[in-house]
């Protein structure tokens, strides 16, 4: 690895004050890196290079991770700037503290997924020889798609010329805490971070110009226990309010069951005010047919969430309990959405032809939705109900999640006084029961209803909206099988499992909860898994270290608990857990795993919301996939095999939305919803700002076709 640095740099770095204007303000929105005054010295590559970076941030098919592990690998061949500078960012996409060591010691196997070593390898090829062996091709095309290996070869073969680059004019290594702050780790383990977390910026929404904005460090998100101050006001037709009442309700923290502050307890007339201004914004403004405008205060939206995303982050710890850690996924990949869906309210196709030039197909807003939180997802919500519903034209009434408000009425504060959104046209009420989504689900002045949460209240919720014939949206529970076939990764597929249903103490629909292994491997399977958990220590959701947060309530807490004596009534083992942690204070539920269970037992049939992993033996393929569709839920699924094709076989014949091969990926290049009863309706991206639209058609017959219909 050629180091950065040893020799004096050969030329002068360009800084924001000497630079053009273009490339002054480009320099000054990325962080002070000596590699961007290196290409900045080439001004019209510098753009162009600098757009082909936010692509291979924003627009890739490959994960992250593995983005992240080439980079890694081609900075252990080539420059060690670029290896400096991406050990926090893999640690920051999820890249493993074995994974990183791994690479720098050059095993490429211990610690990857086979797709993931059979990538490194191709990577090594790539790179040190300049073409690439038939077997190690072979290996890559059995794992990846086409497009997926053009990928791979592409962000190899850009750091590949960005070091080869940095190499000739000898870079200098930045300072190791930078000059604004940015952590560059110079070793591969986490001990070059004092607080094993180091700062990081990373880019999170473009905006509307095509400029990155950077967002503040995680780690000073939620450091230092900052007190987080809520908004304990509603938004309703543009005005931060209290209740009519004047009744407010406690916030409770999880992790330490103390009060966090009040929040406005909504009563019927609040509501109804809501609701009559969601209605008389969508009927007598513009907000629905200006487009342009639209897009204009999405953006503005955008912009102010990722101004407030600190106070964003430290809400969803100190009233869901996420941890620290988990951050990474349950809050920052879900920003790019915004901009997507500003993007679509301006350039989707709202009128398109009909066949044959009949007439024309016209796509509008459906009207007022009534957007029903709950408490688990936090910001992801926001991005996957409110703001494609208002991007599609229609106006919205946020009810927020009443265990934890003060994400949304923190959201309703920026849109009052950061964005030009008319008022009515978002409305955000809070209240202390249920009785506001009864309220919006039976109102006729309401045309749609979106809810995620279980299917017991989706149920409700359906029959509530029947009596107005509205259009319902509902992503409800889950009971995911992730099926390890007998040469499937038995590690990797246990450590996905235990890693996702530890990060948010289960509380996830789509969430793997059970896991079916071979009958010859079963044993083996669960010992690792019970090894793995065990491991789990639950605990402060602040400290970095935290392996997994509280349950939203201290009746969620007890609900699970119950759910696990009845799994040992009915015959199961538990290996693991079982029980409440050692801990002063907390709705905490230990890692269990439970063994030996009974695939038509309550405990793999019912959703648990809880980390608790039930372990299934089967004894063949028919008899797992006959176990996996045994179900009321279809949400999401998983399937291991070191035969890609054959595991997308198996996924094809599993009855959820979802479905992974060899792997738990984000789900934002593609459609989220359930079969059966895990929900109606697709979320995400086209599929989900469809969801909140009309569709009429104008027909326009030709003398013939009039001809033909009247006589």
């Amino acid at each position: 690895m050629t180091e950065a640095g040893t020799s004096g740099a050969r030329i002068e770095y360009v800084r924001p004050e000497t630079a053009d204007p273009k490339i002054a303000e480009t320099l000054r929105q990325l962080p002070p890196l000596r590699v961007y005054g290196l290409m900045a010295a080439s001004p019209g590559t510098f753009l162009h290079w600098n757009r082909l970076g936010q692509a291979m941030v924003y627009d890739l098919s490959i994960p992250a991770v593995l983005r992240e592990l080439v980079i890694l690998q081609v900075g252990t061949l080539v420059q060690r700037y670029e290896w400096d500078q991406h050990v926090p960012l893999a640690r920051h996409f999820g890249v493993s503290e074995e994974q990183i060591a791994g690479i720098a010691g050059g095993d490429r196997f211990s610690a990857f997924s086979p797709a993931e070593s059979a990538a490194l390898s191709f990577v090594v090829d790539l790179v040190r020889d300049g073409e690439v062996g038939d077997e190690d091709y072979t290996r890559l095309a059995s794992a990846f798609s086409e497009r997926q290996i053009v990928e791979i070869a592409m962000v190899a073969t850009q750091y590949l010329a960005l070091g080869r680059v940095m190499t000739a004019v000898r870079i200098e290594a930045d300072e190791p805490s930078g000059p604004a702050g940015l952590a560059v780790s110079t070793a591969a383990t986490r001990s070059s971070a004092p607080d094993g977390d180091p700062d990081l910026e990373t880019p999170e929404w473009t905006g509307k110009n095509g400029e990155k904005k950077m967002s503040d460090t995680l780690e000073t998100a939620v450091s230092s226990r900052t007190p987080v101050i809520g908004e304990e006001r509603m938004l309703i037709d543009g005005q931060l309010v209290a209740a009519a009442s004047g009744k407010t309700y406690p916030n409770i923290n999880p992790a330490t069951e103390e009060v966090l502050g009040v929040t406005a307890d909504a009563g019927t007339e609040d509501v109804d005010r809501a609701i009559a201004a969601a209605r008389r914004a969508f009927d007598e403004t513009d907000w629905a047919t200006d487009h342009a405008f639209r897009r204009r205060c999405i953006e503005q939206l955008g912009d102010a969430i990722l101004a407030a995303a600190d106070d964003l982050r430290r809400i969803d710890t100190a009233e869901i309990g996420f941890p620290v850690s988990s951050l990474r996924g349950t809050f920052d990949p879900h920003l790019p959405r915004i901009r997507e869906m500003a993007e679509l309210a301006e350039t989707y196709e709202y009128e398109q032809p009909l066949p044959d030039g009949v007439g024309i197909l016209q796509r509008e807003g459906i009207g007022v939705v009534a957007a029903i939180m709950t408490w688990n997802c936090g910001f992801m919500l926001w991005t996957t109900k409110v703001i494609p519903a208002l991007a599609a034209g229609n106006t919205v009434v946020v009810r927020a999640a009443p265990e934890a408000p003060w994400g949304s009425t923190l959201i309703g504060r920026l849109i009052a006084e950061h964005t030009d959104i008319p008022a009515g046209v978002v409305n955000v009420v809070t209240s202390s029961n249920r009785s506001a989504s009864v309220q919006l689900s039976q109102d006729p002045r309401v045309d749609m209803v979106t809810f995620t949460g279980s299917t017991q209240v989706g149920r409700q919720i359906m029959a509530q909206a029947a009596g107005t014939i509205k259009k319902v949206l509902l992503e409800l529970g889950g009971k995911s099988a992730n099926i390890v076939l007998p040469d499937g990764d038995l590690k990797a597929a246990i450590t996905a499992s235990a890693a996702l249903s530890c990060m948010v103490a289960g509380e996830a629909c789509g969430l793997p909860s059970r896991i079916l292994l071979p009958r010859e491997r079963y044993e083996e399977g669960v010992q690792f898994a019970a090894e793995l958990f065990n491991a789990v220590k639950p605990g402060d959701p602040l400290d970095p270290n935290c392996g997994q947060g509280p349950q939203i309530s201290a009746a969620q807490r007890d609900r699970i608990l119950a759910m696990i004596e009845q799994a040992k009534n009915d015959g199961a083992r538990v290996v693991a857990g079982g029980g409440k942690p050692d801990l002063e204070r907390g709705f905490y539920v230990q890692p269990t795993i439970i063994a030996d269970v009974d695939p038509d037992s309550a405990i793999a049939q019912d959703e648990v919301f809880g980390p608790v992993l039930a372990v299934i033996p089967y004894d063949d393929e028919e008899d797992a996939i006959r176990i996996a569709n045994n179900s009321i839920y279809g949400l999401y699924g998983a399937v291991y095999s070191a035969d890609t094709d054959h595991a997308t076989a198996v996924a094809r014949r599993i009855r959820a939305g979802s479905m992974m091969v060899n792997g738990f990926a984000a789900f934002d290049k593609s459609p989220f919803g359930g079969y059966k009863q895990s929900g109606l309706g697709r979320e995400v991206g086209l599929w989900g700002f469809e969801e909140f639209l009309e569709m009429k058609g104008i027909t326009l017959p030709t003398a013939e076709a009039a001809s033909r219909t009247f006589n």
